[in-house]
């Protein structure tokens, strides 16, 4: 059932509420616990060795150490680097930089602000300070313990005892730092959930001594209270308006239902995990495959999660539906076509570098690897370029790398249900955006970004998503990030397509209508049109429809944007255009030219009655969650009277040598 947002407001502050009352878990004694929750004998150190539950176990360490050195050699090499560091104490999380955290970690603490979580029951700790620029994405990054699979990982290939012995004190520390459902730490069952997933994968890499015994029980009687605690806090909103974090939770409990069996409350989470991922994955991703929550970034994190737990059922012989795989297949789909020729996606929505399990890679916009193992799970067909990942030996064994992909890569397509559209070709790779957050949900992740474009041009971006900064540690820039006027689009009257409060950081008020309506391919072009609604409010039943043209033998691409509404109503209308840190020329006031890396570059003129100016503006983007990088932002100004219609040409240019000065003024011919 839908409900209005201020009814799910309430029921979220009542969820709050009695949370402050929740008392926190008593630990048992280790025999009373497997006495009391655990068939059969408890379980002894060699318990992650034998089963076959899981992707790997560490019998399998020599097959793949060799299946690494012959097919990821630079990998395997990055994997220890990366270990030492953890061995070091020495992260680089959201943007960081590397830090060193000392020989003991405070695992309660946001390193980057100093900011110190105190520790009472979780219900009643507060988590944003925005007076202090401190991130509570911090402490929990850091104790979800992602770097764990590095030191089992270079286990794996050098069994080298310091990555054991590292493993195990980290996850000794962790326990006597954070007692069950106290701290900052267990505020989220979100962060219990991905935490727990990643124990799981890092206990079935190492070989356990009889003196581990002790060690091994104390680590799966943590596993159970991790559960334990996800089920108490599901974090369910409303049919429609939930999130990846309740995705997350089924998904914890599916991992721990099925690998522990023994568990007296197995069947249970089993249960609830598999019918929850299997409802979600329904209500969550759109029957053309991307997620609803409006960002490419937490399509990918979502991907995973329905990738991951489809492949461990697979293993177990536990089966999702045939709707499931289809939509999974779906979801491939859309990360594969939206993938530029770069290898990246582009940041669409909000991105906060989210990952259930890193293995070889943790960029957020690149997706290739959960497309190469969905595409052999699945038996699909995969795009030809993409060749095996090591992610792909870790979840399908090594068994799975000779597997070889042929076809085609993916051309350009529309995604109905969406409004999502993707023009590929030979040297060009463009995705529009009309989506508009489904009835009901709150809209958090998305941007303010409907009809708004990416452009890459021979594998280099051009005109970019700028991505986000941050969430609650800077209310400004979180409001920037999500703003019309930070994306590829047009702003009337310095309105906002959608409204949002400026200190409700996870809510956009749907005031827009959106779709693509037109879509239209043959051999020498490709047309796409769509339109929003948002600045219908503003009294003059305004819409806005943008229609792009890509002339495919040519290379170019017209944007014409054009307003409807009351007849010879006045606005002010500023179209906009993000671009990474490019080499700018301006050869007229409506004419730029621009340039990176060597590239011929691209030229770009804007036509439309009520010209005012073209300006430059040096601004920052976002490539990673807390990572800045300098970028340009253009803007064409006009006012004018409804109907209105101006337009931007885009094409292939040469520049001079002189090119080195931003904003030099030179004579380009479009």
């Amino acid at each position: 059932m839908n409900i209005g947002p201020y009814w799910l407001k309430a029921r979220l502050k009542l969820k709050a509420l009695a949370k402050r009352f929740q008392l926190p878990t008593k630990v048992e004694p280790i025999d009373a616990f497997f006495s009391r929750h655990w068939s059969g004998a408890a379980p002894d150190s060699s318990y992650f060795g034998p089963k076959a539950r899981f992707f790997f176990g560490p019998g399998h360490a020599r097959e793949y150490r060799e299946a690494i050195e012959s097919n990821f050699a630079d990998s395997g090499r990055e994997t220890i680097l990366r270990a030492e560091r953890a061995l070091a104490h020495t992260f680089d999380l959201l943007g960081s930089g590397e830090v060193c955290l000392g020989e003991t970690i405070n695992w309660h603490a946001d390193f980057k602000s100093g900011r110190i979580w105190p520790g009472k029951a979780h219900g009643r700790i507060k988590i944003v300070y925005p007076d202090d620029k401190s991130d509570v994405k911090v402490p929990w990054e850091l104790s979800r313990l992602q770097f764990l699979t590095d030191l089992g990982r270079a286990y794996f290939l050098t069994e080298n005892d310091a990555y054991k012995d590292e493993f195990m004190a980290v996850l000794r520390g962790w326990e006597a730092a954070n007692p069950v459902d106290i701290g900052v730490n267990w505020t989220c069952s979100m962060e219990v959930a991905i935490r727990a997933i990643n124990i799981v994968w890092g206990m079935h890499f190492f070989r356990f001594d009889d003196d581990d015994r002790e060690f091994v029980q104390s680590i799966i009687r943590l596993l159970y209270y991790h559960a334990n605690h996800i089920e108490k806090n599901l974090e369910f909103i409303s049919d429609g308006a939930n999130s990846n974090h309740l995705i997350s939770n089924y998904l914890g409990l599916f991992y721990i239902g099925l690998i522990f069996s023994e568990f007296d409350r197995s069947q249970e989470w089993l249960g609830i995990g598999s019918a929850g991922l299997e409802n979600e994955m329904l209500s969550q991703v759109m029957p053309d495959g991307p997620d609803y929550e409006g960002s490419t970034s937490y399509h990918r994190l979502v991907l995973e999660m329905f990738l991951s737990a489809y492949a461990l059922g697979a293993r177990n012989n536990v089966a999702f539906s045939q709707n499931y795989r289809d939509r999974l297949y779906n979801m491939f789909r859309f990360s594969e076509s939206v993938t530029g020729n770069s290898g990246l996606a582009p940041l669409i929505g909000d991105n906060d570098d989210g990952y259930i399990v890193k293995l070889a890679g943790d960029n957020p916009a690149d997706h290739r690897p959960l497309i190469d193992v969905g595409r052999t799970l699945l038996k699909e067909t995969a795009s030809s370029g993409h060749v095996p990942t090591e992610e792909r030996l870790w979840y399908l064994g090594p068994g799975c790398l000779s597997q070889t992909a042929a076809g085609s890569k993916s051309g350009p397509r529309l995604f109905p249900e969406s409004s999502y559209a993707v023009i590929r070709c030979e040297k060009l790779h463009l995705v529009f955006n009309a989506f508009a957050a489904p009835e009901g949900n709150f809209g958090g992740h998305k941007h303010n970004d409907l009809l708004a474009l990416t452009l890459e041009a021979d594998g280099l971006p051009y005109l970019i998503d700028p991505g986000t900064f941050c969430y609650s540690s800077d209310f400004a820039m979180r409001n920037l990030s999500r703003s019309t006027s930070f994306h590829s689009t047009v702003e009337v009257d310095s309105c906002e397509q959608n409204r949002f409060l400026a200190r409700r950081l996870f809510f956009l008020r749907r005031d827009a209508e959106a779709k693509i309506d037109l879509w239209e391919e043959s051999s020498d072009h490709i047309i796409v049109s769509g339109f929003h609604t948002g600045y219908s409010r503003l009294g003059d039943s305004i819409s806005h429809r943008r229609t792009i043209t890509v002339f495919v033998s040519e290379l170019s691409v017209v944007i014409t944007d054009e307003f409807t509404g009351r007849h010879g109503s006045e606005h002010d209308f500023v179209s906009r255009l993000i671009m990474p840190n490019v080499k700018i020329m301006m050869a007229q006031d409506r004419e730029v030219a621009i340039r990176r890396n060597g590239h011929p570059g691209l030229v770009i003129k804007s036509s439309g009655q009520g010209f005012l100016s073209t300006t430059i503006n040096q601004i920052e983007y976002f490539p990673r969650y807390g990572v800045r990088e300098r970028g340009y932002q253009m803007e064409f100004a006009y006012r004018g009277k409804v109907p209105f219609a101006a337009t931007i040409g885009i094409k292939p240019g040469t520049l001079s040598s002189a090119d080195t000065l931003v904003r030099l003024k030179a004579v380009a011919d479009l």
